[in-house]
C-alpha cells in the first residue's frame, strides 16, 4: 500500500488538471499530484522528451528499463515493459537487459548506451570511455537527452520504491491511453 494517498482527478488542483488529463491514469502520477510542484515539472519534463526530443524511442525505452531493472523497480519495468511492446521491442530484447548491457541481442550503440547507463547508476560521473562511443553516436542534443532520461527515471524509480506506489490492474482505460502517450 502507498505511503501517500493517491489524488483522483476531480481532487486535483484546477491548474494541474489539464495536465494531468493528458497522461494515462497511473498510481505514480496520483501519487506525485501530491505535489502541485513535482507533478507539473515531471510530467512537463516526460513530455517535453516524447514531444521535442530526437534520441529515439525504442533506444529512450531500453534505457528506461535498464534503468528499473537495475533499480529492482517493478512498478517502473511493469509499465514499461508494456510500451515496450507499444513500440514493437522485442521481449527477448526486454528480457535481456535484466543481464549483461554486452548481450548480442544489442545493437552497438545499445551496447554502449547501456553501460553507460550502468555507469551513470553507479556513478555520478561516467567515466571518458564510456561516455565517448556514446557521444561520437549521437548528436549533442540526444547525449543530453540520454542523460537526461537516465536521471529522471532514476529519480522516479527512486520515487515509486520509496513511496511503495502500487501498480495497477491491466485496466482498459489505461491500456488505451498507453499508445497514444508513446506515440507522442
Amino acid at each position: 500500500m502507498a505511503l501517500v494517498p493517491y489524488i483522483e482527478l476531480p481532487d486535483m488542483p484546477p491548474s494541474v488538471q489539464p495536465l494531468m488529463q493528458q497522461v494515462p491514469p497511473l498510481n505514480i502520477f496520483k501519487a506525485l499530484a501530491n505535489s502541485e510542484a513535482v507533478i507539473t515539472g515531471l510530467v512537463e519534463l516526460g513530455q517535453a522528451l516524447r514531444a521535442t526530443g530526437t534520441l529515439d524511442k525504442r533506444l529512450k525505452e531500453l534505457i528506461i528499463l535498464r534503468v528499473g531493472f537495475q533499480s529492482r523497480a517493478n512498478y517502473e519495468v511493469f509499465q514499461h515493459r508494456q510500451v515496450a511492446r507499444v513500440l514493437d521491442i522485442a521481449p527477448e530484447k526486454v528480457d535481456a537487459l535484466q543481464g549483461s548491457p554486452d548481450a548480442e541481442i544489442f545493437s552497438r550503440l545499445e551496447r554502449d548506451v547501456l553501460r553507460l547507463t550502468d555507469a551513470l547508476l553507479e556513478d555520478v560521473k561516467a567515466p571518458a570511455e564510456l561516455l565517448a562511443p556514446v557521444a561520437e553516436a549521437l548528436s549533442p542534443g540526444q547525449l543530453v537527452e540520454v542523460l537526461t532520461v537516465v536521471g529522471l527515471y532514476m529519480l522516479i524509480c527512486r520515487i515509486l520504491e520509496t513511496l511503495e506506489i502500487d501498480v495497477e490492474d491491466e485496466d482498459d482505460e489505461i491500456m488505451a491511453k498507453l499508445p497514444t502517450l508513446v506515440a507522442s
